[in-house]
C-alpha cells in the first residue's frame, strides 16, 4: 500500500483492487495489471489523484468475506468514521471488485456503505461515476448497479457449481481408485505419473510406523520427543491428529466438502491409498490412547519412563496411589522413591514411610524368582509370603505346594508357552481382520452424516450392511479362537529375574514391562516397615483378589546385590536415550 502526501481541501481517489485466487494476483499477474493501469486515466480525466492503492488478495466477494473482514471492510470503516470524506472517490474496475453477493445485498452495500455516505464511485471498465448527488441519476445507478451486481452473482454461482461438479467426479473417480490429488500427497506417499498410482515412501513410513508403535504405549507428546531425534520432517500432535483423523496410514482417503468458506468431513473412501499400517497396528494405537484417557492415575509421571510400575501401584494402608519421586543426596546422586499420596499431599495419617524405588524393583524380582524357582531355597521365601490370603480357598496343607499353585495364574501371563505358533499366527491375522472390519464400519458409519436430507443411496445401504456384516463375523472369529488361545491380553517371554532386568535396562524395555501391568490389570500393592528395611508387596489381579505375594528385606547399601546389580540408581543418573 502506497500512501503520498495530498492536500485535503480537494477531493481524492482511492483504488481498491480485489481477486479471489492467489493464482490471479500478485505484481505479475494479469489481474493486478489490469486493474491498476486505468488509475492515470481516472486522474487524467477527473484531475482527482489516486494518493491509496489498496490491494486484496485471496477475498471473495461472492460471499461478502472482502467486506466483513478484508481491505474493503477497513475502507468502509474509514468512510463511516469520516477519514473518507464527502466527495471522495472509490475507484474499482468494476462493481464485481465490491460485491457478488445476492443483488438485495450487494445493492445494499454500495448505496449504505458508500454512496450514502458522499462518497462517490468510480468504475474504469466503463468510466462510470456512481454518486447520491444527483436525485434525477438514482433510478439509472440502481438499475445499473442491480445489473451489474446480478450478472456478477450468476457469473459467481455457475463457477461455484462447476467446482463443485468437478471436485464430486474427482471424489467418485477416487472411489475407483483414480488418483485426483497425485500433486499434494500426504506425507510417507508420493505419486508415480509412469504408474498412475501412489507408492509408499519407505524412510517416511517407518517414521508413521514407529509414531503408531509408540502410541500403543505412552503419550504423544513423549512419542513425539523420540522419532523427531532422526526424523525428515518434525512432527506435532496436530500432524498426529490429522494422521488419526483422516486414517490415510491404513490407506483411506477423508474426502471434505465446502460449507461456506470452511472444510466440513463428507466421507471415507477406502482402498485409496497403499496402507502404511495395518489395520490392527491403527486400531491398537487408538485403542491404548483411549483407555489411557480412562485410566485412573495409580503414580505420577516421570522423565526416563523409569517407574515401571506407574499407574498401577498403591498404598496397602490407605489404599491410595504411591507417588514416583527423585531425591538428590548430598553426593548430588538421584534416588527413585516411592511416597503414599495421603501421606504427602493431603499431610493425612498414613503408617507408610517413603521407601526407595530399588526395593519395589528387589521385589518384583524376588516374586519371578520365587514362581521361576530361579536358584531358589524355601527358606529364602519371607514367612509372610507363606502365608494364604484370608479369602484364598485351597484344601492343600502344604505351604510349598501352595505357594507354587498360586502363583501359577500370574506366572502364565509371563509366558503363554502352551500356544501354537500356528495358532498365534491365525488369531494375529484374525485380530487384524476385525481391525480392518472395525475401520471400515467405523468409516461408513461417520460417512452417514453426509445424508442430512434423509435419501440415502441404495448402493450405500448395501455398503453399510456388508460392513456391519463383515464386522460381526471378524468378532465372531476372534471369540472362536479365544477359546483356543487367551491372546487378548499382553504378554511377555519371561524365563527368568534376569529377563526382567534385561527389560528394565532399556527405555523400550521398561515401557514394555509397563504396558504389559497395565493390560493386563495388575495392581501392585504394597507397605513398608523401616525399621527392618522390609518391604511387602501384594500383586492383585483386575478383580482386585490378591494372586501373590512377596516380603523382603533389604540391606542399606547395594540393595539388589544379589540379583547382580550393584546400582540401579545409574538409570537414575543418566539420559536414557531411546533406541531406534
Amino acid at each position: 500500500m502506497e500512501t503520498l502526501k495530498i492536500d485535503r481541501s480537494k477531493p481524492l481517489a482511492i483504488a481498491y483492487v480485489r481477486w479471489s485466487s492467489t493464482v490471479q494476483g500478485g505484481d505479475d499477474k494479469d489481474s493486478y495489471d489490469r486493474q491498476t493501469s486505468p488509475l492515470e486515466f481516472f486522474t487524467s480525466s477527473t484531475g482527482v489523484p489516486v494518493v491509496e492503492t489498496i490491494i486484496d488478495p485471496g477475498r471473495s466477494a461472492f460471499t461478502g468475506e472482502n467486506s466483513k473482514v478484508g481491505k474493503l471492510k477497513s475502507i468502509l470503516d474509514r468512510i463511516e468514521s469520516g477519514e473518507i470524506r464527502k466527495g471522495d472517490f472509490l475507484v474499482v474496475e468494476s462493481i464485481d471488485r465490491i460485491t457478488r453477493m445476492r443483488v438485495l445485498d450487494g445493492v445494499a452495500l454500495i448505496q449504505d456503505g458508500i454512496l450514502k455516505k458522499g462518497v462517490k464511485l468510480y468504475t474504469t471498465t466503463d468510466n462510470k461515476i456512481y454518486s447520491y448527488e444527483d436525485p434525477d441519476k438514482d433510478f439509472e445507478n440502481l438499475l445499473m448497479i442491480s445489473l451489474i451486481a446480478k450478472r456478477a452473482n450468476e457469473e459467481s454461482e455457475i463457477k461455484s457449481k462447476r467446482r463443485r461438479s468437478a471436485w464430486n467426479k474427482a471424489k467418485t473417480k477416487a472411489t475407483d481408485g483414480v488418483p485426483f490429488n497425485a500433486h499434494n500427497p500426504p506425507y510417507g506417499l508420493r505419486y508415480d505419473p509412469e504408474e498412475n498410482c501412489f507408492e509408499i515412501v519407505e524412510d517416511e513410513a517407518i517414521e508413521i510406523k514407529e509414531i503408531f508403535e509408540g502410541l500403543k504405549y505412552e503419550g504423544v507428546s513423549n512419542t513425539l520427543k523420540k522419532v523427531n531425534l532422526t526424523s525428515k520432517r518434525k512432527w506435532s500432535r496436530k500432524t498426529v491428529h490429522l494422521m488419526l483423523t483422516s486414517r490415510y496410514p491404513i490407506g483411506t482417503l477423508m474426502s471434505q466438502k465446502r460449507d461456506g468458506k470452511k472444510k466440513v468431513f463428507e466421507r471415507y473412501i477406502e482402498n485409496y491409498y497403499p496402507a502404511i499400517l495395518t489395520h490392527k497396528e491403527f486400531q491398537d494405537a487408538l485403542q491404548a490412547m483411549k483407555l489411557r484417557g480412562k485410566v485412573k492415575d495409580y503414580g505420577r509421571n516421570t522423565e526416563g519412563y523409569l517407574n515401571i510400575f506407574k499407574h498401577c501401584v498403591k498404598c496397602a494402608v490407605c489404599g491410595q496411589s504411591l507417588m514416583f519421586e527423585k531425591s538428590i543426596n548430598q553426593k548430588g546422586i538421584k534416588y527413585g522413591y516411592f511416597h503414599c499420596y495421603t501421606r504427602k499431599e493431603t499431610l493425612s495419617h498414613c503408617d507408610v514411610p517413603r521407601f526407595r524405588f530399588d526395593f519395589a524393583f528387589g521385589a518384583l524380582l524376588q516374586m519371578v524368582k520365587q514362581l521361576t524357582g530361579d536358584e531358589l531355597e524355601f527358606d529364602d521365601i519371607h514367612s509372610w509370603a507363606r502365608e494364604m490370603p484370608a479369602d484364598y480357598n485351597s484344601t492343600v496343607t502344604n505351604d510349598e505346594i501352595e505357594m507354587e499353585d498360586f502363583g501359577n495364574q500370574f506366572l502364565s501371563l509371563f509366558s503363554k508357552s502352551t500356544a501354537t505358533e500356528a495358532i498365534k499366527a491365525e488369531f494375529y491375522e484374525a485380530e487384524n481382520e476385525l481391525a480392518k472390519a472395525k475401520s471400515l464400519y467405523e468409516n461408513m458409519t461417520a460417512s452417514f452424516s453426509q445424508y442430512k436430507d434423509g435419501r440415502i443411496p441404495s448402493f450405500f445401504i448395501q455398503q453399510m450392511a456388508d460392513a456391519e456384516l463383515a464386522y460381526e463375523n471378524a468378532k465372531a472369529d476372534i471369540d472362536a479362537l479365544s477359546a483356543q488361545i487367551d491372546n487378548a491380553e499382553s504378554s511377555l517371554e519371561i524365563y527368568s529375574y534376569k529377563d526382567i532386568i534385561e527389560l528394565y535396562s532399556t527405555d523400550e524395555g521398561r515401557l514394555k514391562l509397563n504396558h504389559f501391568f497395565k493390560s493386563n490389570g495388575f495392581k501392585f500393592v504394597f507397605n513398608y516397615e523401616a525399621k527392618t528395611r522390609t518391604l511387602f508387596m501384594a500383586v492383585l489381579d483386575k478383580a482386585d483378589s490378591e494372586i501373590y505375594r512377596v516380603g523382603k528385606k533389604f540391606s542399606l547399601h547395594n540393595p539388589l546385590k544379589e540379583f547382580g546389580i550393584n546400582n540401579l540408581n545409574v538409570h537414575m543418573n543418566t539420559v536414557v536415550k531411546p533406541n531406534h
